[in-house]
């Protein structure tokens, strides 16, 4: 029977493995759902554009721990840190925008009031420069 120290060392092992199969598996729903939303113009908002997005975002967060996890196989040193850091940063930049998209779209009459939503949001100082 395994102790306390091992089944930490296999949840500390697994928890990454599965984050790495579940992440892209958001990323691909999320494809196939704008997919099949986009064949109805114009695309959002409405509850396929919704859940779209949130399987998105769903994967995005899933990529950080897996992320965390690769950080331990990689070779000690600035390289590996710097590494990662941009990764999680543009993991970061990227959930924020799906969460202004998701946001935007919440009670949203229709595509124009939408679009409005996330133009105000970029209108924001700073954000063009952190998203372009």
């Amino acid at each position: 029977m395994a102790g306390p120290a091992a089944l930490k060392t296999m949840t500390a092992m697994t928890v990454p493995r599965l984050c790495l199969v579940a992440a892209p598996l958001g990323l691909f729903t999320y494809g196939i759902l704008r997919w099949i939303g986009r064949l109805a113009q114009p695309y959002g908002p409405g509850p396929a554009r919704q859940v779209a997005h949130t399987a998105a975002l769903t994967g995005i967060v899933l990529f950080v721990p897996a992320v965390i996890g690769l950080r331990g196989l990689l070779p000690a040193g600035p390289p590996r840190e710097i590494t990662v850091l941009g990764t999680l940063l543009g993991l970061a930049a990227t959930a924020v925008q799906f969460a202004v998209d998701i946001g935007a779209a919440t009670g949203a009459p229709g595509h124009g009031a939408m679009v409005a939503r996330t133009a105000a949001f970029a209108s924001v100082p700073g954000v063009r420069l952190a998203w372009t």
